[in-house]
């Protein structure tokens, strides 16, 4: 079962329905989510039902702090979102600068 649907059941097991819909299309997933940061995301909405009184969402709370919701390391080095970080981060140097930026033999450094 891929992590997305494993979240979607445990949130709709803790009568999260709204959330489980999002979950099942993938907003709390860590590469298939348009939110830069989705696992904050789900730990804040879990919070804000904990505080609306649903008890049972401590539980997938816990879970989701155990990362059993997490995607795959195949999915993390494979999956369309790392495909587009390598794609991006091929033209630029260690330091942060684009490397078609920088000039000169020494890639931008002074050789005298």
């Amino acid at each position: 079962m891929h992590t997305k649907d494993k979240l979607a059941q445990a949130l709709t097991e803790a009568g999260l329905h709204e959330m489980a819909a999002k979950g099942a299309a993938g907003w709390y997933h860590d590469f298939m989510s348009p939110l830069d940061v989705p696992s904050t995301q789900l730990d804040d909405d879990l919070v804000a039902a904990m505080t609306a009184g649903n008890a049972a969402a401590r539980q997938v709370r816990d879970r989701h702090h155990n990362g059993e919701f997490d995607a795959s390391v195949r999915r993390a080095t494979n999956g369309p979102r790392a495909r587009k970080v390598r794609r991006l981060c091929e033209g630029y140097s260690g330091d942060g600068t684009a490397l078609h930026a920088r000039s000169g033999p020494a890639l931008g450094r002074d050789r005298s």
